[in-house]
């Protein structure tokens, strides 16, 4: 269904994990996409994971928030036609090109 050649979340979360480059990074959970998301919408007025509206932006795997016993990941987007946010959840090994992961970097403070 398109997207042979994209990362599944698995190999996102893999990637992460593993990959020297990225280092400090994860995956968000659904709580921090709702905070990432109303901090853009308050300081841009644009809505997150738009994917139906902006070619450059998509539906957001929160690989932070994987559930091994059911092998799903949750993601979230901006549902256009409801004008609303809209949090669902898919197979952790699925290949979708208008899918993919906004990393984060916890910053942790000094005591």
């Amino acid at each position: 269904e398109g997207g042979e050649d994209f990362p599944s979340p698995r190999e996102y979360k893999e990637a992460l994990e593993k990959g020297e480059m990225y280092q400090g990074e994860s995956g968000m959970t659904p709580e921090e996409w709702i905070m990432a998301a109303i901090t853009r919408l308050e300081e841009t007025g644009e809505v997150m994971g738009d994917y139906q509206n902006d070619a450059k932006d998509k539906i957001d795997y929160l690989i932070e928030a994987y559930f091994p016993a059911s092998d799903h990941v949750p993601f979230a987007y901006w549902l256009l036609g409801d004008h609303r946010a809209s949090l669902h959840w898919d197979v952790v090994g699925s290949r979708v090109d208008f899918c993919g992961v906004r990393p984060t970097v916890r910053i942790k403070k000094k005591p």
